[in-house]
């Protein structure tokens, strides 16, 4: 480890290079509870980064838990997951070099900004519960998810970070009866012993961390809170049902997995089954059907005893008076033809011939007309396009284009003008959804499930 002092005192930036300079360390920009967070750059790749240096380099405990985060994010890859890029040890200083995220975390959107809108807050939900799915695919419990843990990207998506507590299938640092996390988005039995909990303890904290992003409010005690309970009434209702059955006391009473609570949230809502009707409804409908059949008949019957006589034909003399109807040619300048291309080109142009003008009254030779300015004026004019607004989403995230241009991520909304618009969805495993969206005057609003290959809606 290298500090720029050593090589020139007239430059008044201070900094630290690791890994033989390749990483160029500038300054903070965060620390949690075992490490520092500074700003760097690649300078082999000439891209920033972020690198995390341990405070305690010497305290066993912490330098396993360290490496254990960045064997957990190191194994995972996932689109809303911290990449980890490089782990190394250099004269004491234990760093791990990761991808820089320069959107803060949803803890300091919540502190300064209050609650997240509500259609933000259900994509980020959907995206995080992806992410979790595939860390319990792997084996991997986080055992610390909060707002704090959610870091922003510039394009606006979520990443779960920080694995230093979590709990592998194979690896376990947590002495028996400790409890690590922290307390308010905790699930209770990991309260008691943080050793033995298994990933309905991240869907608990994941249901808490749901709350906070809705409501702005901390998540204390929500598994003594009811369904119909005053502090879920300012969550969105269809939003209501999955919190409350992620937060629950006895981790069987959760969602059994992320995935199952991942599709409570985006399945569409069961198809509503009109009720049967009742004795005074059927009573009803058998008396209007006796009275029409009644009118029916009584109509049939007069016409059978009392016919009408058909009235006789009128007969209309229709006299064809002759129209001048002159061929109507716009052109700046008449070319330089002869009669019969002349005569030919303007009979294509008007649809008439010259012996159907003479059967007219009209003459036989069209008659180029000039167009007044003003018209003329108006057949230039267009009218300007009208924009709708639109919400374009999926799940899982992928990447959007929509008309060839590259839009981010998935849970993209903007403006798009009136008309057909090219949509495509590319996975980070290839996977692509393709569609053409016809835009019309009312807001557009469009979500693909890949799992179902099938289009999604919300509740």
């Amino acid at each position: 480890m290298r500090h720029q002092s050593d090589y020139s005192s007239a430059d008044s930036v201070d900094y630290v290079e690791l890994r033989g300079g390749r990483y160029r360390v500038i300054e903070p920009i965060g620390q949690g509870g075992m490490a520092i967070v500074y700003r760097a750059v690649d300078t082999q790749l000439n891209v920033d980064r972020a690198i995390k240096v341990l405070q305690q380099p010497e305290d066993d405990l912490h330098r396993r838990r360290f490496l254990n985060e960045a064997r957990a994010m190191a194994r995972l890859d996932h689109p809303n997951i911290v990449q980890v890029f490089d782990v190394g040890e250099e004269d004491e200083v234990l760093y791990m070099v990761m991808e820089l995220l320069t959107g803060g975390s949803m803890d300091q959107i919540l502190k300064h900004e209050g609650p997240i809108d509500p259609v933000t807050a259900e994509r980020w939900s959907a995206q995080l519960l992806d992410a979790l799915a595939a860390a319990h695919d792997a084996g991997i419990v986080h055992r610390d998810i909060k707002p704090h843990n959610v870091l922003i990207t510039a394009d606006g998506d979520p990443k779960l970070s920080d694995f230093g507590i979590a709990r592998f299938e194979d690896l376990d640092l947590t002495r028996t009866g400790t409890a690590v996390g922290s307390p308010a988005y905790m699930a209770p039995e990991q309260h008691l012993d943080a050793s033995t909990v298994d990933a309905r303890a991240d869907i608990f904290s994941m249901g808490s961390l749901m709350y906070a992003a809705f409501t702005g409010s901390r998540p204390y005690g929500l598994h003594q809170e009811s369904l119909n309970g005053s502090r879920l009434q300012s969550v969105p209702e269809h939003i209501r049902p999955i919190i409350w059955q992620a937060t629950r006391y006895r981790s069987e009473d959760r969602f059994s997995s992320a995935q199952d609570m991942l599709h409570a949230l985006t399945a569409p809502p069961p198809d509503a089954t009109p009720a049967p009707p009742n004795d005074t409804a059927r009573k009803g409908i058998a008396i209007l059907f006796g009275a029409l059949s009644a009118t029916i008949m009584v109509g049939v019957v007069t016409l059978l005893v009392n016919p009408q006589p058909r009235p006789a034909p009128v007969v209309q003399t229709i006299t064809r008076r002759p129209t001048r109807m002159p061929a109507i040619v716009i052109r700046s300048t008449p070319p330089q033809t002869s009669s019969t291309e002349t005569s030919s080109t303007e009979t294509s142009s008007t649809g008439t011939s010259s012996r159907q003008a003479k059967d007219l009254g009209q003459p036989s030779e069209s008659v180029p007309l000039e167009v007044a300015p003003p018209l003329a004026e108006s057949l230039n004019e267009t009218k300007p396009a009208e924009t709708v607004q639109a919400y374009i989403n999926s799940v899982p995230p992928a990447r959007l284009t929509i008309d060839g241009r590259a839009m981010g991520r998935t849970g993209w909304q903007g403006a798009l003008t009136e008309g057909r618009h090219r949509v495509v969805m590319l996975r980070e495993d290839g996977t692509v959804h393709r569609r053409t969206l016809i835009v019309g005057a009312d807001e557009i609003r469009y979500c693909w499930d890949f799992r179902s290959e099938a289009p999604c809606r919300r509740r």
